[in-house]
């Protein structure tokens, strides 16, 4: 068992250790962010000069600009998630680690990695959907983007952070009451 020192907690390998659901998730995030890079290279040389920079809440594009500008979407997408990697990297930052039981600290910790994670593959899986939105070129006049895009975005970004707190208060509720 880990002591309630803060020292303690962080040098047991067993409270840091990666578990496979999160190495998973991580493994897709990449896949998808090289999917990205890839898809830009081989489509930017056939991209017209001027591309859709911005659309409206229906999905029409209303600004334009260099197609330059597609670089900044990969770009964009890798800070993040170099960004949320860097986070899940120092733990010790975090202040479930100033809890003093130690099972309760384990699993803030895990909970928090793997909401990181997730909402990390969420995030680049919606600079991909963008990309490709910008990239393959609109041969209807039905709109650009899908209408659902926002309200789908949000409840995905606010869904894992719902669901993991209530699965941790329900681990906590569990473990004060034994």
């Amino acid at each position: 068992m880990l002591g309630t020192d803060k020292d303690d907690i962080v040098q047991d390998n067993k409270l840091f250790k990666t578990r496979k659901t999160d190495r998973v998730i991580k493994a897709i995030t990449l896949l998808v962010l090289i999917f990205m890079w890839a898809f830009v290279i081989i489509s930017y040389p056939t991209l017209p000069k001027k591309i859709a920079t911005h659309f409206d809440f229906n999905g029409k594009a209303d600004d334009f600009g260099s197609k330059n500008t597609i670089w900044l979407l990969p770009i964009l997408a890798s800070i993040v998630s170099i960004g949320f990697d860097l986070l899940i990297r120092f733990p010790i930052q975090k202040s479930y680690l100033n809890n003093t039981d130690t099972e309760i600290a384990t699993l803030q910790y895990h909970s928090s990695i793997r909401l990181l994670r997730i909402i990390g593959l969420i995030i680049a899986m919606m600079f991909f959907y963008i990309t490709y939105q910008v990239i393959i070129p609109d041969t209807s006049d039905s709109p650009k983007t899908d209408v659902w895009f926002i309200p789908i975005l949000v409840v995905s970004l606010h869904a894992p952070t719902i669901y993991l707190a209530y699965r941790f208060s329900n681990k906590v509720r569990k473990k004060t009451k034994i």
